[in-house]
């Protein structure tokens, strides 16, 4: 056991005097990782989705507001016809439904499109969407109170 501990002990003092290898194994990784880290663009991108609203009223046009302000989304609102084949050519990831009896009164389902190709975007869409619009309601259902 002890000439495993002086063998260990006489490595360490060998690797240590030896400038080049403290350069090489430590200080230019170290300087890799954060020339590559600092420059390297990290923000996430935006889901491209579009938004087709029915409705045309107050709570889907507050709606559409509030899914902007999450960040999270590049929203294109238009027909269903259009952005149906934007979804269809890939250009687009999600097509959002807003039904024509979405209001403050009434529970309505919100249709969702997605596009086969983008599964992973349009699950974290889907998601979001879903929690925004839950909360949506909740909202609207305190104010009536």
């Amino acid at each position: 056991m002890k000439a495993l501990i002086s063998l260990t002990i006489a490595s360490t003092k060998r690797y240590v005097r030896n400038v080049s290898t403290l350069v090489f194994s430590l200080f230019i990784p170290l300087v890799l990782i954060f020339v590559f880290g600092a420059f390297t663009n990290q923000s996430a991108s935006k889901i491209d989705i579009g938004v087709v609203d029915n409705a045309q009223n107050e709570s889907s046009k507050q709606f559409t507001t509030i899914l902007d302000k999450t960040g999270a989304f590049n929203i294109e609102t238009g027909n269903q016809e259009d952005l149906t084949d934007k979804i269809n050519s890939g250009k687009k990831d999600l097509v959002l439904i807003i039904p024509s009896e979405f209001n403050n009164s009434v529970k309505s389902d919100v249709k969702v499109l997605t596009n086969v190709n983008k599964r992973q975007e349009a699950q974290n869409a889907t998601t979001i969407i879903s929690q925004v619009l839950f909360n949506f309601q909740l909202s609207e259902s305190f104010e009536k109170n």
